[in-house]
């Protein structure tokens, strides 16, 4: 199973970032409960999973441009006259103010508090950043199922 350390998210990387490379995401607002006021991107890089993090409370004009790259590419949230590109994540409700989006490239299969997927032969785990959003997601996922 491919895992790699968390990267904290710097401007360079987000100014770097294709929304295309983005496999899974985690957005909490700045009340969330949780993980309040962070962001969590996991990218697939040269068929390593790579996993960056920031807070709305290290740098709140930051948190806005990786917030924007997220909610640009679904259709779910409106976010003020923000124009929507290319869809390209389903988006999940996390629970209390979370928000999760998956590459519709992917499909999560629930593991034991985790989710994995397979891409390309090789096999990737996803952490949620707290239990209450793996159980939201899961309980979606297995809803959208049946």
């Amino acid at each position: 199973m491919n895992e790699k350390k968390t990267t904290k998210l710097s401007k360079e990387i987000i100014d770097d970032l294709s929304a295309n490379d983005i496999v899974y995401a985690e957005l909490a607002e700045g009340g969330a409960m949780g993980n309040a006021g962070g962001i969590t991107i996991y990218v697939l890089e040269n068929k390593e999973l790579g996993r960056y993090e920031t807070s709305l409370f290290d740098d709140e004009n930051f948190y806005s441009d990786a917030e924007k790259l997220l909610l640009k590419h679904q259709n779910k949230l409106e976010y003020d006259d923000l124009e929507i590109d290319k869809v390209l994540f389903d988006y999940y409700y996390g629970g209390m103010g979370n928000h999760v989006f998956v590459n519709k490239k992917i499909t999560l299969k629930k593991g034991k508090n985790f989710f994995t997927f397979k891409m390309e032969d090789n096999n990737y785990k996803i952490h949620c950043t707290v239990q209450g959003v793996f159980n939201s997601v899961a309980h979606s996922i297995d809803n959208i199922k049946n």
